[in-house]
């Protein structure tokens, strides 16, 4: 086998980690509740109101010159939520873990480029 199609073969592999990685963030992300927005000058002057919301089970996002900042969620919610990306990169690091790279040369920065 060559130098290039090892390399080759090793892009694979790894692109194959990160995809399976990817898809698991992807997941973790996508389990998404309500979410409402608002600005963060709406936020001020609603702050009960938004509570309430999140109280009741609502995510409440706020946003600063459009861009996410915050988030508002109850405690369980947020604890709930914590221990189930705990567990799923558990699950990804085990999964990596058992199914080590057999067989691959060791390789320095430049045999990455031509």
């Amino acid at each position: 086998m060559g130098q290039a199609s090892m390399r080759s073969e090793i892009r694979t592999a790894l692109a194959l980690r990160w995809a399976m990685a990817i898809n698991v963030v992807i997941s973790l992300l996508s389990e998404a509740a309500m979410v409402k927005t608002v600005s963060a000058a709406e936020a001020n002057r609603e702050f009960s109101k938004l509570m309430k919301l999140a109280e009741s089970g609502e995510r409440v996002v706020v946003t600063s010159r459009g861009q996410p900042k915050v988030q508002i969620t109850r405690v369980e919610e947020a604890d709930s939520e914590k221990a189930q990306r705990r567990e799923a990169f558990d699950r990804l690091t085990e999964r990596l873990n058992s199914q080590p790279a057999q067989n691959l040369p060791r390789l320095t920065r430049d045999d990455f480029y031509d």
